[in-house]
């Protein structure tokens, strides 16, 4: 992989690309946005813009984004082929952790249009997706949800090494509602990964922090004040794109 996009797009992916290492790209067809979305390109210019946690980001173009997504979703195979090529074992065997690991490689964003950016020095990052409609969105995070509760600890080990990953929800009463908190131990080096998906309509933005020092209190905070300010900014983007779209005549497309 090029760039190590640290706000993962499932949540067992540091565990399984950290095992299997990174795929080769091959071509996805994504699924279109909801009619009226903005071009996803446009967004590159808010997260330039902001900062998350105080760390500035670096917007990726369209295509380094879709790499991104390609190469997950083809880790993912290692954890989706029932035959298991990749020799991964779980401990313990057949928990709900399993079930996530295939789960969460099968989440639809991973084919949904989408720009991602993070900081240079790999300590926070941020992905927005487009979905097809609003209820695609409720139903991801939903799914999401349910499969962060149902696994806590899991230890997978293949040919080229162990990891242990931790997993815990968030609380919704003191952070992020939807989130969770994973925390990675390979070789004895451990890191914390906290993640933040904030919906909005037929977006959603993926929102991470790498071994943060803030709080709970105060990592809801800076997810919070992020994602405000880029919704604000993406508000009258995606109003302005409908308004050109509906008055676009055939020699314009």
């Amino acid at each position: 992989m090029k760039r190590q996009l640290i706000s993962m797009i499932a949540a067992a992916g540091l565990v399984t690309l950290s095992l299997t290492g990174c795929a080769s790209d091959q071509s996805k067809v994504d699924a279109k946005p909801a009619p009226g979305s903005p071009d996803i390109g446009a967004t590159a210019a808010i997260f330039a813009d902001l900062k998350l946690a105080g760390h500035s980001l670096t917007p990726f173009n369209e295509d380094e984004s879709t790499q991104l997504r390609q190469q997950v979703d083809l880790a993912g195979d290692q954890v989706r082929d029932l035959k298991n090529p990749a020799g991964l074992k779980f401990d313990p065997a057949g928990s709900g952790c399993q079930a996530m690991m295939r789960n969460s490689f099968n989440l639809p964003l991973l084919h949904w249009p989408s720009l991602a950016a993070q900081a240079p020095d790999g300590k926070a990052a941020a992905q927005v997706f487009l979905a097809p409609s609003e209820q695609d969105v409720r139903s991801m995070i939903n799914d999401l949800d349910t499969m962060i509760r149902n696994c806590e600890e899991v230890t997978v080990s293949a040919p080229t090494g162990t990891v242990k990953m931790t997993l815990k929800a968030n609380d919704p009463v003191v952070t992020c509602t939807s989130g969770y908190r994973q925390t990675v131990t390979r070789d004895r080096v451990s890191q914390t990964l906290d993640v933040c998906y904030v919906p909005y309509g037929n977006a959603v933005l993926a929102l991470s922090l790498v071994d943060s020092t803030d709080t709970a209190q105060g990592m809801a905070q800076d997810f919070e004040d992020f994602s405000s300010r880029f919704y604000a900014r993406l508000a009258p983007l995606s109003v302005s794109y409908t308004h050109l779209r509906a008055h676009e005549t055939p020699e314009h497309l």
